[in-house]
């Protein structure tokens, strides 16, 4: 229902917006308004479209104020329902590349925006915009960075809990010449990876003191 939906989005019940989204992706808007006369099913198509259209933009807008601390399984969903209702909405599109990249998840980024390419093609033989197009590169290479930074973390951090000092040297100067970009603040491979060296640098500052006691 309409105003079941548009309720739901003024008092910014994202769970309840979930569930009534699954069923109206199953039926259009204005459904039995149609088959009444030719003219009648013109207006109907036209309004259904823009109301639509309108409804989507205020589901985004919430949505992608929710996406900081909303459960992103629930924001997931509604971003597939919104993609089901409207296949070439690049606002969807990067939603979902975006909750994708907070879950730490760069190959469902890559299927995503391969499978989008690939339909606008076939429907519109056009390219994704600029702007979706920046955000995939953007979200794709810091997924990369983060992967390339943590690659030797294992071994080093191996070798920091068995005391091996010269191990131990290589990984802090590791950590410090691989700094964190402000953008990738918070996202899980980071936050893992900022764990496991506060495991090495604890590991350093123990053998350190036991070198001083020993002296």
């Amino acid at each position: 229902d309409l105003s079941e939906i548009e309720e739901l989005v003024s008092k910014g019940d994202v769970p309840a917006l979930d569930r009534a989204l699954a069923q109206w992706a199953e039926q259009p808007l204005l459904a039995d308004l149609n088959s009444i006369d030719s003219g009648f099913d013109e207006w109907a198509s036209v309004t259904r479209e823009a109301e639509q259209t309108r409804l989507i933009d205020a589901i985004l807008t919430l949505v992608e104020r929710a996406n900081a601390h909303d459960d992103a399984g629930v924001l997931r969903s509604i971003g597939t329902h919104l993609q089901r209702l409207d296949p070439l909405n690049e606002r969807v599109l990067r939603l979902l590349m975006g909750i994708d990249y907070k879950a730490g998840d760069t190959a469902s980024i890559h299927r995503r925006y391969g499978r989008f390419v690939e339909q606008l093609r076939e429907e519109v033989n056009a390219p994704p915009s600029q702007e979706t197009q920046r955000q995939f590169r953007e979200l794709t290479s810091r997924s990369s960075h983060t992967a390339a930074i943590g690659e030797n973390e294992p071994q080093l951090l191996s070798a920091a809990l068995a005391g091996d000092a010269p191990s131990i040297s290589r990984a802090v100067a590791h950590a410090n010449s691989a700094g964190v970009p402000d953008h990738d603040v918070g996202h899980p491979q980071v936050v893992t990876r900022q764990a496991n060296w506060a495991i090495v640098l604890g590991g350093a500052t123990a053998l350190f003191a036991c070198v001083v006691v020993a002296a």
